[in-house]
């Protein structure tokens, strides 16, 4: 499986939002099968201490509004972020099956051009990981959406909302649903 939904929980809007946890599951469209799935908490604390991320009050304000399900996230036990980075890297190496510094077999799929994808990609430079795919290979669920679905919204058909992998999966679903 080549294709890999990922999604974030973070504290902010910006490229430069904290990010709480990581939800991912390599997924393979013609079959409408989803692979294995990656889920880490990271220390928002050590990415705040840095002064590189930065929380937004609007975001944190939300997040005190979202029920107790949602707001687990904060109590799971947390890694530090280089090494949930390092754990998530090796993870799609292993799995996109390359030995390369990157791999041209990984097409990670955001919800958004400049969200999730972007995020990652300045945080894993922010802790000097190598990303572990390469740029053209990035996909858009929102454009998806937007020229296959017919601007259909995700519906949250399992899991908990705001977790990261149970998000994941719901995309990699809709994506299912609407694909021929």
């Amino acid at each position: 499986m080549q294709d890999l939904m990922i999604d974030l929980e973070t504290l902010g809007t910006g490229v430069d939002a904290p990010v709480i946890s990581i939800g991912a599951a390599f997924f393979d469209i013609e079959k409408k099968l989803i692979g294995d799935t990656f889920y880490m908490v990271c220390d928002v604390a050590d990415q705040m201490d840095s002064k590189v991320r930065h929380a937004d009050s609007s975001t944190i304000k939300w997040w005190m509004s979202q029920g107790n399900a949602a707001k687990q996230v904060f109590k799971d036990g947390h890694k530090p972020t280089k090494e949930v980075l390092e754990t998530f890297r090796a993870w799609i190496m292993a799995h996109a099956g390359s030995r390369a510094q990157s791999t041209k077999k990984c097409n990670p799929w955001g919800n958004g051009s400049s969200f999730d994808i972007t995020l990652m990609e300045t945080l894993f430079k922010d802790y000097g990981v190598q990303c572990p795919w390469l740029y053209y290979n990035v996909m858009d669920l929102r454009t998806f959406r937007r020229f296959v679905a017919n601007g259909a919204k995700v519906e949250k058909l399992e899991g908990t909302n705001h977790n990261a992998l149970d998000d994941a999966v719901n995309q990699i679903n809709f994506i299912f649903k609407h694909s021929g």
